[in-house]
């Protein structure tokens, strides 16, 4: 039977199954059966040992991947992930995608860093690709030309404001500061336009981040016409721009609707800073609940109208309010 002789000098019979067979084969091996083996074959003649033959236990492997996902636009760009592995197991990267290139290594036996180039996609469909490591997959998906979004996946930014820091701090990115921002809306120049509820002012953030406060005063709220710097608003909610580059302000604290002019002026378009309900009629006639919601319509028989969806109620850009004709219960916006 085979024997196996320890480092220790003690020794250990195992059984050997299969006699005619010129192979032992050692099962659920454990760090403590390293060690040297040998056989010993005998029978009624004598007995034979065979040489010793050393066998060393690795211990177990163990790679993680620092991300198993990545997403890119259109126009590609650079990623990277992180490797991590126990014990000096090898790995190597997969790579069947010919608009992956891979600019580091892609194999190694400890811990290293995947770095990797993403074409540009000429195409308007999305597309993706795994990178294997170690049965370990790692998937990126590419935006389509022209389109925002990868396969349902978005890449989303911080573009102003820090997560957890409130305040009315103008400045660039990080170091704005908002309370409670509501909605956003688009000029025609990609500036957004933030109802930044709580401070009761309306913000602008320009595309390269810079945001400054466009109407309003910060922390005074009220329902006062005039000049942007001296106007004042309560609670301003949805926001929406005219062709003419007219910006409307649903306000939840003064049930009504602003205006707010090209040059900075603001006036009340409709309803009343003193009474809320559901009333149709011109300008302060017209009443309005809290929750107001701006979208724009060809309704109220006059072109390129913004109306208000809420309690079946539409005002369009003259002020006047009229019935909705296809809502008969409240709607909201999301």
């Amino acid at each position: 039977m085979p024997r196996r002789s320890l480092t220790n000098g003690s020794s250990k019979t195992l059984p050997y199954l299969g006699a005619a067979t010129s192979s032992l084969t050692l099962n659920n091996i454990q760090a403590g059966d390293a060690g040297a083996y040998y056989v010993v074959v005998g029978n009624a003649v004598g007995a034979v040992a065979s040489t010793v033959a050393n066998l060393t236990v690795q211990p177990a492997c163990n790679i993680s991947l620092s991300a198993n996902t990545a997403a890119f636009g259109a126009t590609g760009g650079n990623g990277s992930f992180s490797i991590s592995s126990t014990n000096g197991c090898s790995w190597n990267v997969v790579n069947s995608s010919a608009w992956i290139t891979l600019t580091s290594p892609g194999s190694g036996s400890s811990n290293g860093i995947i770095n990797y180039t993403v074409a540009a996609n000429p195409s308007t469909a999305a597309r993706a690709a795994t990178l294997v490591i170690a049965g370990l997959n790692y998937s990126i998906v590419q935006a389509g030309a022209g389109n925002g979004s990868t396969n349902g996946i978005y890449t989303f930014t911080t573009l102003a404001g820090m997560v957890g820091a409130t305040g009315s701090v103008d400045g660039v990115g990080s170091a704005a500061r908002f309370n409670h921002p509501r909605y956003v809306t688009l000029d025609s120049a990609d500036n957004v336009y933030v109802s930044d509820a709580f401070n009761h002012t309306i913000r602008k953030i320009t595309p390269d981040g810079t945001v400054s406060t466009f109407a309003g005063q910060a922390g005074i709220d009220g329902s006062q016409d005039g000049a942007a710097g001296s106007a004042l608003f309560k609670y301003p909610s949805d926001l929406v721009f005219d062709k003419q580059g007219n910006l409307y302000v649903a306000e939840e604290g003064n049930t009504t609707v602003r205006k707010i002019a090209p040059d900075g002026t603001v006036s009340t378009l409709a309803g009343s800073a003193t009474a809320g309900g559901i009333t149709d009629g011109i300008g302060s006639a017209a009443r309005f609940s809290p929750k107001i919601s701006l979208k724009k319509s060809q309704r109220c028989s006059r072109p390129n109208v913004y109306w208000v969806e809420m309690n079946a109620k539409h005002t369009a850009a003259t002020g006047t309010v009229c019935n909705s004709e296809l809502f008969e219960f409240p709607a909201v916006k999301k």
